[in-house]
């Protein structure tokens, strides 16, 4: 196709025979949305010992539906299945009943949910403003920058949060009662707290602009709000008290005496001095990281945010105008998400860890908006672009229809080119093991064994090798203290047996708890590796009792076992 060809293309899709072209772009949109899909599936399954890294933590336990003889008394996978939202185990239960293995299905979940997302994203990008290539855009975007993070890829509870809310507001654009219900429901059983979002949305989403604010208090706009707020808070209750089970949530005075919760913690929640970054922090900041969000640069940081105000506004403002080709009132939608968002997010920094972390209540919901909005924008800037460059007269672009057509053709090259790169999009966060002997021979061992150490392998054991262990660094959430301190004993004991000069405290450690199988690697029992060790942070206290007794010449009693002892062997381990 020829520049002017092109050039043509481009207007009549924008300008001139924007209707008659809905069907195409819906599909370059999937197709679109396919790339990242695909690209994430040929890594799923390009070895073996393939996990997603949240997976570790959120379908390991999952197993037991296929093998109830699987982490029996695991107190472990107790609480993952625990803090699981009921949808999100009805999800992966239905395929186990039929053999499939949940780690399988975790594998094949993004998919859906990608394409899903595209696909309302298009519906509701055409709900605000009835442009297809401006839906096309506003979609693209949208997948392109939640594919540059692992959230969908993960397959976990917050996979569904932008996939499940976007309908929730096309639906409710729309005014359709039975979408709202059911997407308030599903993100109520599958991410409660974007649910909370959702139902601060219904009760803000009445109010109207026309020469001022106003309510429309009809039976179209009430039913939607009344319908979805009395399913979303009834799907949440089961949830709630399920959680209320495992006691009371760690206090922000408490938190802040943890070193996991610091820099090279568990959960880096707060900076050296303390304090809790507001707009960009990785479990506490307003605004997704991977938007170039940085802390270190505080101004960049506000500057985000008024993008993030702008955008919203600066489309409901183009509403308002006459035009020929202007965004529905609807789009005061987005402002009301945003201030909901805004609204959750402070609510969950005031009650901190009560209501989870406060990520989640804006992150996600402007994850759906703020990129569609952008699309919808730039579509519009693009569209006064072609008219202000006016039609072809003849087979040669003019400097104006050139230059048009040139920035239009670099967008779209930079999106598909940012796909090329492993790592970037799509971000999936998978993790290959390393030790495939190891995990085949704890694999062969009884299925009630209980695995201690130290070493990151036990980050791995439960999903590739199906066995419990006593701790292991990647299911140290330190959220809920019913789950934690008795989970920290276990590790102090842990370390305290693993260095102490006295038999008797090694074999009361074995015994209390049941160890089958302690894993040492070849330098876990040096001075060098004690003091290393990211153990000697988050247990400062034990660590240093341990170093203390090998300073004055206790030599750990286990060494003595070593040899006589030992089960398993190869470069890296004992």
């Amino acid at each position: 196709m020829s520049g002017a060809g092109l050039y043509q293309f481009f207007k009549d899709s924008f300008c001139d025979k924007a209707d008659e072209r809905t069907k195409l772009w819906l599909m370059l949109c999937l197709l679109f949305a396919a790339i990242p899909v695909i690209k994430a599936l040929f890594e799923a399954f390009s070895a073996a010992y393939v996990v997603q890294d949240d997976a570790r933590t959120m379908v390991f336990w999952m197993r037991r539906w296929l093998d109830p003889e699987l982490f029996q008394g695991d107190p472990i996978a107790d609480y993952f299945q625990s803090v699981s939202p009921i949808g999100y185990k009805a999800l992966y239960w239905l395929p186990a009943q039929l053999g499939i293995d949940p780690m399988l299905t975790n594998k094949l979940l993004p998919m859906v949910l990608n394409l899903a997302l595209a696909y309302y994203a298009f519906k509701l990008a055409m709900a605000l403003l009835h442009l297809p290539p401006a839906a096309f855009l506003a979609s693209a975007l949208t997948v392109f920058m939640l594919s540059a993070t692992d959230n969908v890829f993960s397959a976990t509870p917050r996979a569904f949060a932008v996939p499940f809310f976007v309908p929730f507001l096309f639906y409710l654009v729309r005014q359709k009662t039975i979408g709202v219900t059911i997407t308030t429901a599903l993100l109520a059983l599958f991410y409660p707290p974007v649910a909370l979002v959702a139902l601060g949305v219904l009760g803000l989403s009445p109010l109207r602009w026309k020469r001022g604010p106003r309510l429309e208090l009809t039976r179209a706009a009430l039913m939607p709000v009344v319908a979805g707020t009395v399913v979303g808070l009834g799907m949440l209750i089961p949830f709630v008290l399920s959680i209320a089970e495992l006691g009371p949530t760690i206090t922000l005075e408490q938190a802040r005496a943890w070193p996991t919760f610091y820099r090279g913690g568990r959960i880096r929640f707060f900076l050296q001095d303390g304090t809790i970054p507001i707009l960009c922090g990785l479990h506490t900041g307003f605004i997704p990281r991977v938007w170039a969000c940085s802390k270190d640069l505080p101004l960049l940081s506000v500057v985000h945010v008024l993008v993030i105000i702008a955008l919203p506004v600066s489309l409901f403002l183009m509403s308002l105008k006459p035009g020929e080709r202007r965004p529905q009132p609807e789009t005061m939608l987005l402002i009301v998400v945003l201030v909901a968002a805004t609204l959750l997010f402070a609510i969950a920094h005031l009650r901190l860890f009560e209501l989870y972390v406060p990520r989640p209540y804006s992150q996600f919901p402007l994850h759906a908006t703020t990129l569609l909005a952008l699309g919808l924008v730039l579509a519009l800037w693009f569209e006064r672009g072609l008219r202000w460059a006016g039609p072809v007269t003849d087979d040669r672009l003019a400097p104006r229809q050139k230059l048009v057509l040139g920035s239009a053709l670099s967008f779209i090259s930079i999106l598909l080119i940012s796909m090329i790169p492993r790592g970037f999009v799509p971000n999936t966060n998978y993790q290959q093991g390393s030790e495939p002997e190891l995990y085949a021979f704890f694999a062969a061992q009884p299925k009630d064994s209980l695995i201690a150490s130290l070493s990151g392998q036990t980050n791995y054991l439960p999903t590739f090798s199906r066995r419990s262990v006593l701790t292991a660094r990647e299911y140290a959430t330190p959220l809920h203290l019913g789950y934690i301190l008795p989970y920290r004993d276990r590790k102090r004991a842990l370390i305290t047996a693993l260095y102490h000069p006295d038999i008797e405290v090694l074999r009361s450690f074995i015994t209390d708890y049941g160890i089958d199988f302690i894993l040492l690697g070849r330098r876990d029992l040096t001075i060098e590796r004690l003091r290393s060790g990211w153990w000697a942070r988050e247990y400062p206290a034990v660590t240093a009792a341990a170093l203390d007794l090998i300073r004055q010449g206790g030599k750990p009693a286990i060494e003595g076992f070593v040899g006589d002892c030992a089960v398993f062997k190869n470069e890296r381990f004992l």
